[in-house]
């Protein structure tokens, strides 16, 4: 086996498991806050602390203008985005995440975070720095 393959079927391996915990834990969590996969995308998205136009939003997350914009109004009525008139075109109006936003992006993280450290566990200590390791050259 080659080990660009070798590297393939491992990432794919660590993925199935982390990406299985994970949608378990945002569906209780999408549940719980009554969000779709979508609104939590565009949280997810907009994490970054940058403004954008609802435009550029659309295209980001594949959608029309008008859907995106049903979106994002619900969001802001639920105070997670903040939304305002682009001071450089009158017509446009840019999002940015809100703190409620951000507050509960920061808590599905720390699930898991959770989730990822009792898989860490499992793991012997100097397997667990290689790990760590490994994460730190993908965070780049």
């Amino acid at each position: 086996m080659t080990r660009t393959k070798a590297l393939g079927e491992a990432m794919l391996a660590a993925r199935r498991v982390t990406a299985r915990d994970f949608m378990i834990g945002a569906v209780q969590v999408l549940g719980q806050s009554d969000l779709t996969i979508l609104q939590f995308g565009t949280l997810l998205l907009l994490e970054d602390g940058k403004e954008r136009t609802v435009g550029a939003l659309s295209e980001q997350i594949g959608r029309s203008m008008s859907a995106t914009s049903r979106m994002i109004e619900q969001l802001v009525k639920r105070e997670l985005l903040r939304r305002q008139e682009d001071p450089n075109d009158r017509r446009a109006r840019r999002v940015t995440i809100s703190p409620a936003g951000r507050k509960l992006i920061a808590s599905m993280m720390r699930r898991r975070a959770e989730a990822e450290l009792k898989l860490m566990a499992s793991l012997p200590p100097e397997e667990q720095r290689t790990v760590i390791r490994a994460m730190e050259l993908l965070a780049g």
